[in-house]
């Protein structure tokens, strides 16, 4: 039995069985409102979502000691226009070769995704674990690659080899949650936007892509493409929890949170930008919209809280400077509650990118307006 299936039964099960439980479910079975929007399962999704974004958009921009590992930088890349093209059409011909040769592409989709997964979770741990001199320790030279191990990446590598067996071994819907929270964290420290040209047409893309896979590929295939491959892999591609109040899990795409996570990655870029300019003195002049008033130069002794005694940063004096950042958060917050009442009001599922893509751009270029922003938000800096 499928394993979204095991867990409404259980559910089921403690609802009937637990009088108190069941009470509160026929009060509110009548309203899909109080059912979806106060079903923990919701809330749960929202918050990893909002969550891993905030924390992978902080962890970009704020120094820190423990860095990425070196070979994780050096393949940090830029999106550019070609890229943004091609990414829907690589996920194009990737539903199709999962629709027609399913047995087929679940291997290779399995190695692929065990690979990057666990790389995943290495980066994730090797910048979590303490950095001191006994992590830092040199325990031995692999001979092939030449690379030395520390005991950071020894327990990193063994934290991420653990967590991927224990999936294999028992692929339940938290374990794969948690791969997949690391997958996004690592896709969103690993790609940047130059400018919110190529955000625009990125995202304009995979906006199509969405809503042609989820609701005209079944009059061409014969049934929902995007649902039916989702739901036929039982890899971390999406996040997934289930109801306490109904039988179908709640599942957001690992795509509905990194694309619009790296466009809010990118409006914080653009508010520290901002800010560094507050602080420079008049005589440099580092770029046009310098004259604007929101960028005009304001005496060093009205730094705010971003910066802090010795030029270290913090998590929440950058997020109290990120203006930018925090309308993007919340037109992407709003969007998810609304992809979620549409699924609810329609009943049936929802390209999630629809919702999404228009309230993560839409608010941080009405907000530029007023400020004279929009060409250093539009052109990047």
């Amino acid at each position: 039995m499928p394993e979204d299936k095991v867990i409404g039964n259980s559910l089921d099960r403690w609802r009937l069985t637990n009088p108190a439980v069941g009470a509160v479910y026929r009060i509110f079975a009548g309203s899909f409102a109080m059912i979806d929007f106060l079903d923990p399962g919701f809330i749960l999704i929202i918050a990893c979502a909002v969550g891993v974004i905030l924390v992978s958009a902080l962890s970009k921009v704020v120094p820190t000691n423990n860095p990425l590992p070196p070979e994780i930088v050096d393949a940090q890349s830029t999106v550019h226009w070609t890229s943004a093209i091609v990414m829907p059409l690589v996920g194009s011909t990737i539903l199709v070769l999962c629709l027609y040769f399913l047995s087929s592409m679940m291997i290779v989709m399995t190695i692929s995704f065990s690979c990057i997964s666990c790389v995943s979770i290495f980066s994730l741990m090797y910048v979590v674990l303490p950095h001191t001199p006994e992590f830092n320790k040199k325990l031995f030279r692999l001979p092939l690659l030449g690379a030395e191990v520390t005991v950071r990446t020894l327990l990193s590598g063994l934290i991420a080899g653990a967590m991927l067996a224990t999936w294999f071994l028992r692929p339940y819907w938290y374990m794969s949650n948690v791969i997949a929270l690391c997958l996004c964290w690592f896709m969103m420290q690993c790609t940047s936007l130059p400018n919110l040209k190529i955000a625009s047409l990125l995202l304009a893309a995979l906006f199509v892509y969405d809503i042609f896979w989820v609701f005209y590929s079944k009059p061409i295939f014969g049934k929902n493409v995007m649902v039916t491959v989702a739901t036929s892999l039982r890899l971390p591609m999406l996040l997934e929890f289930p109801r306490l109040f109904g039988d179908r899990a709640v599942m957001l795409g690992l795509g509905d949170i990194v694309f619009p996570g790296i466009v809010i990655c990118y409006t914080l870029k653009i508010d520290l930008h901002l800010h560094n300019l507050r602080l420079t003195p008049p005589t440099v002049d580092l770029v046009p919209m310098a004259t604007a008033p929101d960028v005009q130069h304001k005496d060093a002794a009205v730094m705010d809280a971003t910066v802090t005694p010795g030029g270290s940063t913090s998590w929440l004096g950058v997020w109290r400077e990120a203006s930018y950042m925090q309308t993007a958060m919340a037109g992407y917050l709003v969007g998810l509650v609304v992809a979620y009442a549409a699924v609810t009001i329609m009943n049936h599922p929802q390209p999630a990118l629809l919702y999404l893509v228009p309230l993560t751009l839409g608010p941080p270029l009405v907000r530029s307006l007023p400020r004279h922003h929009l060409g250093l938000l539009w052109n990047g800096v």
